[in-house]
């Protein structure tokens, strides 16, 4: 972990579950290079409902809020497409429904947000504060900003 560990990390997992463990915790790249198939979702209220701060977090493996410094385990670290995938089709592989929905193809249900920024043409540290512009569930228009 970076010398300037997280202060939850510090004060709560540390004493209870030691060092060498919360060094390994949130191991999702080491499950990517290991095969798994991995899924996004929200702890809420843990952790933010705004999947764009947790994909933010999973590539960048930092506080998107600046409340809290350092990185956790920096090899832990997923690219943007496999973070995005973890949000969409994977997402739908676990509720069985990747045949109808989880990605934009003829014959699935058109359901998808429309970003104000390209997510890979911007920096990392960003992806947090992107707004949504529209959602569309089974092609229809739900929001428009």
């Amino acid at each position: 972990m970076a010398a300037a560990r997280r202060q939850y990390i510090t004060d709560i997992n540390v004493p209870q579950v030691g060092q060498t463990r919360v060094d390994q915790m949130y191991p999702i790249g080491s499950m990517l290079k290991a095969g798994a198939r991995i899924v996004g979702g929200s702890d809420w209220p843990v952790s933010s409902m705004n999947p764009l701060l947790a994909i933010e977090t999973a590539v960048t493996r930092s506080d998107p809020t600046g409340r809290l410094t350092g990185v956790l385990n920096e090899d832990e670290r997923v690219s943007l497409a496999d973070v995005l995938a973890a949000y969409t089709i994977n997402g739908a592989y676990l509720m069985h429904q990747e045949t109808q929905t989880g990605s934009l193809e003829a014959g699935k249900a058109a359901d998808f947000v429309v970003l104000a920024r390209d997510l890979f043409e911007i920096p990392p540290q960003e992806i947090g504060e992107v707004e949504v512009t529209r959602t569309v569930l089974d092609g229809v228009t739900v929001y428009q900003r």
